[in-house]
């Protein structure tokens, strides 16, 4: 097992924003700076950039989707602001990737590379970058690779280390995935918070191979270097409950869901009720993540449908479920979104459909524990015993514990 010290995260006094609690009032200041800055100036893009950039950040930090929403417009009204060859194209491309809009992220590159002014070798750098995730959310894996060899060409003094890691856990590659995460806490991790999202992804990736124990010390390393952040809660709640501490992991769920008001959160805890026995309050928690996520589909249909057909198959109506892993594929062929499809295609009884699918995902590369226990599951409800026993084998391989009946519980990192 990887020990959360091997990568040597030790923290530089001079590494900013100390805790959640402070870097949410860091942003909650940039952003009312940037409100006054938009409000003494109106129409200038710049200032209207500055403030929906401010937006994001805060975005990244609470997952509220008003201040997405709203940092959305801001680029809109940019963008109708900015003199022909400007404008916030490389901001509205991240904020693309940001509600998982893979065209809009696309245009917004090809605009930021055609500005009267060339971008900088660093702007240039993540542009590619940028498409090679475009790449990756849209199955191809080879280009994804090639686009982040180039971004690294293009700056070498940048570090795509992190994205290197993102692709190698796609492909099953754990070693090399939690490697490449270290060496980006190396490389340019320039926060606690970029540090602790790092250790957040190394356990994980432990999670997804069956290593429990290490993916609690990753997540543990995580609060100590960035506490009170809601993220790495959900998943030391998660972990705990996992290990069997059902009574912490539930307390800390709560506190989330209770303090941030995330459905994931809710989801997670209704599934942890419902794994308990209290039916009653695991639905409880589940209709109050229906509202939300009813109301995130409004505001952003694109970033929350996959997370809401989630929690349609889990406590829901499995063919609202299908409608919205269906509406996800359109846009995304990643393994998550071919098995998130074939899940909803299994619960609705089209089991022939959900191999296709999941071979396709095999097929483009990717490897993982669920991608074959949902191919074992298919197959045996389908009737091919010698499928389900050769699908089975390949999943335990991978996480010895896919099919223990508390892996329902891994809903923030189920692999």
């Amino acid at each position: 097992m990887t020990r959360p010290d091997a990568a040597r995260f030790a923290v530089a006094e001079n590494l900013v924003d100390a805790d959640f609690q402070g870097a949410l009032h860091r942003a909650d200041s940039d952003l009312s700076w940037a409100r006054n800055r938009v409000r003494n100036a109106p129409g200038q893009w710049l200032k209207q950039e500055s403030l929906a950039t401010a937006q994001m950040q805060r975005f990244s930090l609470t997952h509220d989707y008003a201040a997405l929403a709203e940092a959305g417009k801001l680029l809109d009204d940019a963008h109708a602001n900015a003199p022909a060859g400007s404008g916030p194209w490389l901001r509205q491309a991240s904020f693309a990737m940001m509600t998982h809009d893979l065209s809009l992220a696309e245009a917004a590159l090809d605009g930021a590379g055609a500005m009267a002014v060339p971008p900088p070798a660093s702007d240039r750098a993540e542009m590619t970058a940028m498409r090679g995730d475009i790449a990756l959310y849209r199955g191809d894996m080879a280009t994804a690779s090639a686009r982040y060899t180039e971004a690294a060409r293009t700056d070498p003094t940048r570090s795509f280390a992190f994205r290197g890691a993102m692709l190698s856990r796609a492909r099953g590659d754990f070693d090399s995935a939690i490697a490449l995460f270290a060496r980006a806490a190396r490389e340019s991790a320039s926060s606690r918070e970029a540090r602790a999202r790092i250790a957040l992804q190394i356990g994980v990736s432990e999670n997804a191979r069956g290593h429990g124990e290490s993916a609690q010390e990753w997540y543990d390393a995580a609060e100590t270097l960035f506490p009170g952040s809601p993220i790495t809660m959900a998943h030391r709640a998660e972990a705990l409950a996992l290990a069997g501490d059902m009574a912490a992991g539930m307390a800390l769920m709560e506190q989330v869901a209770q303090d941030h008001g995330w459905p994931e959160a809710m989801d997670a805890l209704a599934m942890m009720h419902r794994f308990s026995g209290d039916r009653a309050q695991s639905l409880q928690w589940a209709d109050r993540a229906a509202a939300i996520w009813g109301q995130r589909l409004r505001q952003a249909p694109l970033a929350a449908q996959a997370h809401a057909a989630e929690h349609e198959l889990a406590f829901g109506d499995p063919a609202r479920a299908l409608a919205l892993a269906r509406a996800n594929l359109a846009v995304r062929q990643d393994g998550a979104s071919r098995l998130l499809m074939a899940n909803a295609l299994i619960a609705n009884g089209r089991y022939a459909h959900a191999r296709r699918e999941l071979q396709l995902a095999v097929d483009a590369g990717w490897r993982s524990a669920p991608i074959y226990a949902a191919m074992s599951q298919a197959a045996a409800l389908a009737g091919d015993k010698d499928g389900a026993a050769n699908a089975r084998e390949r999943a335990l391989a991978i996480n010895p514990a896919i099919f223990n009946p508390e892996t329902a519980l891994a809903w923030f990192s189920h692999g």
